[in-house]
């Protein structure tokens, strides 16, 4: 849930600063093949995933009947931020933008190879609800957190090879963090929220403002 908890922050200040903005119910599923290697996730295809938010939408427009669709995620996965573009392109909502929350964060996550449930998401979850973290685990064990981590070399190297990846996960016992936990402690987790609260901030306003949409809000970030 570390990506809905991330998205569901942000639209629930965006909730409290707008009147008329409901958030709605989350789709739960993403395209991701880095998951499956590392176990306890379900992976969709990305043409699935595409069909699965344009029905979705689709429902939730019957449903709400809102003036404007405004989706937001977390997930990195390029692949997975087309198909939902594309699910909402299909879909029969004529104003919508798509953001990908994270794209402020370049400079704290992927230029120091913190790619996936790593430092920076296990910091930005603390900073929204500091219960959700194990405190049998963070910080205590985070040497233990480190060797289980893969580089995002590594990751990269392994990506064109699923059962590769697979089989160097099971007898390198990785975690399921690419990246470098000890990023955390050069992080400021109050820093990061704002800058998705802001860039989700401007996307709410040019909603609210009546004016054209770019389809798909984030369309420079493929």
């Amino acid at each position: 849930g570390t990506d809905t908890i991330q998205s569901y922050a942000v639209l629930g200040r965006l909730a409290e600063e707008y009147d008329r903005f409901e958030v709605g119910p989350p789709v739960d599923y993403g395209q991701l093949t880095w998951g499956l290697p590392f176990g306890f996730s379900i992976d969709l295809t990305a043409e699935l995933l595409t069909d699965y938010v344009s029905r979705f939408t689709d429902a939730t427009i019957v449903r709400r009947r809102p003036k404007a669709i405004y989706v937001v995620d977390v997930h990195g996965s390029i692949s997975h931020r087309r198909a939902i573009v594309e699910g909402l392109r299909q879909s029969r909502a004529e104003r919508w933008l798509f953001r990908w929350l994270h794209e402020p964060l370049a400079e704290f996550a992927s230029e120091r190879g913190d790619q996936h449930a790593g430092a920076v998401e296990t910091a930005l979850v603390e900073h929204i609800n500091p219960e959700l973290l194990d405190p049998d685990w963070w910080p205590g064990r985070i040497d233990d957190l480190e060797r289980g981590q893969m580089s995002f070399e590594k990751a990269v190297e392994l990506t064109p090879d699923l059962r590769a990846f697979s089989a160097y996960v099971e007898t390198q016992g990785c975690n399921g963090i690419v990246g470098r936990i000890r990023n955390y402690q050069d992080l400021d987790a109050g820093l990061m929220f704002g800058r998705m609260l802001e860039v989700a901030r401007k996307d709410v306003e040019a909603i609210v403002s009546g004016g054209p949409l770019t389809q798909g809000a984030g369309e420079n970030l493929w």
